[in-house]
């Protein structure tokens, strides 16, 4: 689905502030079943939540899980580069796809690292450092100067090997960064390298329905796990990362 002209990511960023502000006081007069919306309507993220809001939808739970990987990163294999001290030089990616059908349009999103259905959370470590996305999206990282590298849509940056390629690592300085946690529309926490902890992330209704907008043309609905690396053997490892993902979804004509 081809996007339409978007406006800057600042001007962006205000219109999902203020939805995310008002939304829980809106509430929208049913559709007329004969009249109700169309995978044509969906021109932006605000036409997704009116979607979302005409149709009940369904809803679905399902257990992601990202299996440990060992160091080394495969330097020099493919494009990944030779070891080299501070900088990104090497990558190992993992994608899990949702188990929804082709052309489901994303309403809700809950991710659950804590525990839940029969299993249990489990702190994460990992080396050096790991950006985790939606559809190619990236909703974590733990390194904001990664992020910073990234080419955007809309206000959402998007997962680059070529963008990070060379990146300087400063591993003793990394910052964390989560999608909109600074404009107030995710609430986040990440544990550092090496120290292990559970991840959390949650998100305001305008944020889901702007990464469910923007995930319209990017295929199926995914999570993607990527660590990253500089030179040592422990580099590109994590342990396991297990996620409950409870969804709510609509199919359109």
């Amino acid at each position: 689905m081809a996007a339409p002209p978007r406006s800057s990511p600042a001007l962006r960023w205000a219109a999902l502030i203020a939805l995310g502000a008002c939304a829980a006081d809106e509430k929208p007069a049913p559709a007329d079943p004969a009249e109700g919306p169309a995978l044509a309507d969906l021109v932006d993220a605000d036409a997704v939540g009116d979607a979302c809001a005409q149709v009940e939808g369904q809803r679905t739970a399902v257990t992601v899980r990202f299996p440990a990987t060992d160091g080394p990163c495969p330097f020099g294999e493919a494009d990944n580069d030779r070891p080299d001290q501070g900088q990104v030089t090497a990558r190992v990616e993992a994608e899990v796809q949702l188990p929804l059908p082709e052309g489901a349009v994303l309403c809700g999103l809950e991710l659950d690292f804590a525990g839940g259905a029969g299993w249990e959370g489990s702190p994460m470590r990992y080396d050096d450092a790991f950006l985790l996305s939606f559809s190619g999206a990236v909703l974590v990282s733990s390194d904001v100067e990664l992020v910073d590298r990234l080419p955007v849509d809309g206000v959402l940056p998007l997962y680059d090997w070529q963008a990070l390629r060379g990146a300087p690592l400063a591993y003793e300085r990394l910052v964390p960064w989560c999608v909109g946690e600074a404009e107030g529309l995710s609430d986040c926490a990440v544990p550092p390298p090496e120290d292990g902890g559970l991840l959390a992330l949650g998100f305001a209704q305008a944020l889901v329905n702007e990464l469910s907008y923007q995930a319209l043309d990017r295929g199926p609905l995914r999570f993607g796990m990527v660590t990253l690396g500089d030179n040592d053997d422990s580099d590109c490892s994590h342990d396991e990362l297990a996620f409950e993902v409870r969804t709510r979804w609509i199919t359109l004509p």
